[in-house]
């Protein structure tokens, strides 16, 4: 602060700002060079005002108040641009997707508590920061603008980042997969992973990847997977449709459901479980009360392992350590046989006859036009027409038929595998019963080391 007769000058604390303070008579004796004596004396190097100083002058001199109090700003620095913290926005919703029933009720079986998204779907929007152009202030002095805070969020795994016009950046999903986001880190797993047990309280599964869970499939959750379905515990549900393999601790339903898998099962041990396998089923130790199919082979890869009750059916092989207990509790083994071929062949057969009857009517038709045209009969266009429509109909009947046939006889040379393998390391004991082509090969007292070959002439089992 500085006087100057009556002029005072005061300068802010962020030195942005020069005050030019007059107290006192109008003077037409203060000129221009004493205001910027005053600034000069100050260090005051920019943003002067000229045009204020000169309007100031004008009224201290010419003012016909008798006393003068005069404030104004004659000294603007440039403050420096605010900057902007990086931010972002999310594009989709993580809370979880409700579907509602026909009667209006909350489907709490089919709640969505994962995100999934699709490839190309937006996901993200982030807001890059921003750090504000310099300022300067009266003395000539550059100011910073603040440093701006980053984005407060790491883009993860498959998400694609393009630079929008508004210089904003889109997250797009690069795969379909789950949206994560653990607070710190956003991005795309191919996988769904569930880190605790899965069960029908956060709803049924229903994912077109790979699922895996840290804990056990809990009884009563439907799965659907498109991929592999690895469980590090235990499967205690029935009600599994994979489309890949199966890896898990052990199989335990309580004989609920079945579990359905077009490649390969792994396990420790299988109890009270009905399955359908398309592939190998690999066990460690045992198959205990299970109804297991396999379009492969059943492999319990221990020599101590055991198959005790239930009814095992395979097409190539069978091995194990044991198969029955000493108390002879009832186990069927089905030798050769393809379940599926056989459910195809059945639905076939009903088939080929619908259309055996209505390629028989058809010929039956075409028949008695055919006697009457030999005797010379008339037919109107309308008529015509319907003839021809009929033979058209009866040729492709007769394609598919033939197709049908075919089909037909394949499947029945697939439905028994003649070279059918079983190895027993162990025991046999009495209560099992192999099955062969529909006949039946009950194993009256305990075989130890047993050696089981197929008769191919009379498609007997012979035991050695």
């Amino acid at each position: 602060m500085e006087f100057k007769e009556n002029l005072q000058i005061m300068i802010d604390d962020d030195k942005l700002h020069a005050y030019l303070f007059y107290r006192g008579e109008p003077n037409d004796t203060i000129h221009e060079e004493i205001l910027y004596s005053l600034l000069r004396n100050n260090n005051i190097k920019f943003g002067t005002q000229k045009e204020k100083i000169l309007e100031i002058l004008g009224q201290i001199k010419r003012s016909k108040e008798k006393f003068l109090k005069i404030k104004e700003i004659i000294v603007k620095g440039i403050p420096p641009e605010e900057s902007r913290d990086g931010n972002y926005k999310l594009l989709i919703s993580l809370e979880p997707k409700i579907p509602i029933t026909k009667d209006g009720k909350i489907d709490h079986k089919n709640i969505e508590y994962y995100k999934i998204v699709n490839p190309h779907e937006k996901i993200i929007l982030l807001y890059p920061p921003y750090k504000g152009k310099h300022g300067i202030n009266i003395y000539g002095e550059e100011i910073s603008s603040r440093d701006p805070s980053p984005i407060p969020i790491k883009i993860g795994n498959h998400i694609e980042l393009i630079e929008q016009n508004d210089g904003t950046i889109l997250g797009k999903s690069k795969i379909y997969g789950v949206v994560q986001f653990d607070g710190d880190t956003i991005d795309v797993n191919p996988d769904l992973i569930i880190k605790e047990d899965a069960s029908i309280e956060k709803g049924n599964l229903h994912f077109k990847n790979n699922i895996i869970i840290k804990g056990n499939i809990l009884r009563g959750l439907e799965v659907k997977c498109g991929k592999d379905l690895i469980v590090e515990e235990n499967i205690e549900s029935g009600f599994l449709r994979v489309l890949g393999n199966i890896k898990s601790k052990g199989i335990n339903t309580g004989n609920m459901g079945i579990i359905i898998c077009n490649k390969n099962i792994e396990a420790s041990f299988i109890e009270n479980t009905r399955i359908i396998c398309e592939g190998n089923v690999i066990i460690q130790s045992s198959i205990i009360n299970s109804e297991i199919t396999s379009h492969d082979s059943i492999i319990l890869t221990s020599n101590k392992s055991k198959i005790i009750g239930g009814r095992i059916v395979f097409f190539n092989k069978l091995e194990c350590g044991t198969i029955g207990n000493s108390s002879q509790i009832q186990t069927e083994i089905y030798i050769g046989y393809h379940f599926h071929n056989q459910q195809i062949l059945n639905t076939l057969i009903e088939e080929f006859k619908k259309i055996e009857k209505e390629i028989t009517a058809l010929s039956d038709e075409l028949l008695y036009y055919k006697n009457l045209l030999k005797n010379k009969h008339h037919f109107s266009e309308s008529t015509k027409k319907t003839i021809l429509l009929k033979i058209n109909n009866f040729q492709k009947l007769k394609t598919i038929y033939l197709k049908k046939k075919n089909h037909i006889q394949y499947l029945k040379e697939h439905i028994y595998n003649h070279n059918a393998m079983i190895q027993v390391h162990s025991t046999i004991f009495p209560g099992v019963i192999f099955h062969y082509k529909g006949k039946k090969f009950p194993i009256e007292k305990t075989m130890e080391n047993p050696k089981i070959f197929i008769d191919t002439k009379d498609y007997n089992l012979v035991f050695n």
